[in-house]
């Protein structure tokens, strides 16, 4: 992943170039559609840093903890249930 530094002198040679063209009169086609999307391509990798940070706290682990534990409590509670209902009706079969 490049870092801070490079993603600025990219964003500073692009827009140099951008204006180099757009001042005699040659907008290139590629250099438009690079310039739309340098928003989007500077913006996803900071989304997905911020969001890789936020799932790796302390509060965010013991929330994942909590939902395997009650994972595995709804499992248990789901067997002994079947065992009750298997029990209930050989009782009825009686």
């Amino acid at each position: 992943m490049p870092n801070r530094k490079n993603l600025l002198a990219l964003l500073f040679l692009l827009t140099a170039y951008h204006s180099a063209f757009a001042a005699g009169g040659h907008d290139s086609p590629a250099s438009e559609w690079l310039l739309s999307l340098l928003p989007i391509g500077l913006f996803l990798p900071i989304l997905y840093f911020i969001i890789r940070q936020q799932f790796n706290t302390p509060a965010a682990r013991r929330q994942q903890e909590n939902s395997e534990r009650q994972i595995q409590h709804m499992q248990r509670v789901e067997e002994l249930l079947g065992r009750i209902a298997n029990a209930l009706e050989k009782n009825n079969k009686l």
